[in-house]
């Protein structure tokens, strides 16, 4: 288990199966990871973040806190909101793509607060805002 037949992980190894490139910002007591994974250079892993391999996340990317990553490859300069709970995906450029090769443009489904492309600036709405702000347990009502 955790292992990938004739596979060598690049990266350090650092913990079980775990392997990751330079200048990772991480507190591995506060995240759950099951490997293999391996996490890019100049990628930041927010709190409570689960993560099962096997997963690759490219380099600087942007993991928020509580999101779940399930057997997927996150390409480089890719934000995970912290709502996000992503299974068995590939998320390419500003593509979602399924198992079955079905593809979803982010942008068009409007789902950019939750997937996107972290060297640009994401402007919420105010229905994603109140959402995002529901899923990390900040009462809006007091706001």
């Amino acid at each position: 288990k955790g292992e990938i037949n004739n596979f060598s992980v690049p990266g350090k190894n650092i913990k079980d199966t775990l392997n990751i490139g330079i200048n990772l910002h991480a507190d591995y007591d506060d995240m759950s990871i099951e490997g293999p994974v391996y996490i890019g250079s100049s990628t930041k892993i927010g709190k409570n973040v689960n993560i099962t391999g096997p997963t690759v996340i490219g380099s600087n990317c942007v993991i928020e806190d509580n999101a779940v990553i399930n057997e997927c490859i996150i390409t480089d300069y890719t934000r995970v909101g912290s709502d996000a709970s992503l299974d068995k995906k590939i998320i390419f450029g500003n593509q979602c793509i399924d198992p079955n090769g079905n593809a979803i443009d982010i942008a068009e489904a409007k789902i950019e607060w939750l997937v996107d492309d972290m060297r640009k600036e994401t402007h919420l709405n105010e229905m994603q805002y109140l959402l995002h702000q529901t899923a990390l347990g900040i009462d809006t009502a007091t706001q």
